[in-house]
């Protein structure tokens, strides 16, 4: 699972903008911005809603690269959706 940091960086890279207008957009400080994309520090749960929207991805990708779900729970939650949410790492 790719982590949060590795998300926000290649998104704020597509879509060509600064740190501070990705917080704006999320809803957060650009303090606390830089701080997910370097990962000294990781969003909280409060956060997978505004991230999912502005990362444009589903809410369970969030999760993981937050830490909230690890691989077991990804694999279980993919193995109920039919294998939906795959690839994970082996």
């Amino acid at each position: 699972m790719d982590s949060i940091a590795n998300m926000l960086s290649t998104r704020r890279a597509e879509l060509g903008v600064s740190q501070e207008v990705a917080a704006v957009t999320i809803g957060t400080t650009r303090t606390s911005y830089q701080k997910w994309q370097s990962g000294a520090e990781t969003p909280t749960a409060r956060w997978v809603e505004p991230l999912a929207e502005w990362l444009d991805i589903p809410r369970w990708k969030v999760l993981g690269g937050i830490g909230l779900l690890g691989d077991d729970e990804l694999r279980i939650l993919s193995d109920a959706l039919g294998g939906y949410l795959v690839p994970l790492a082996a």
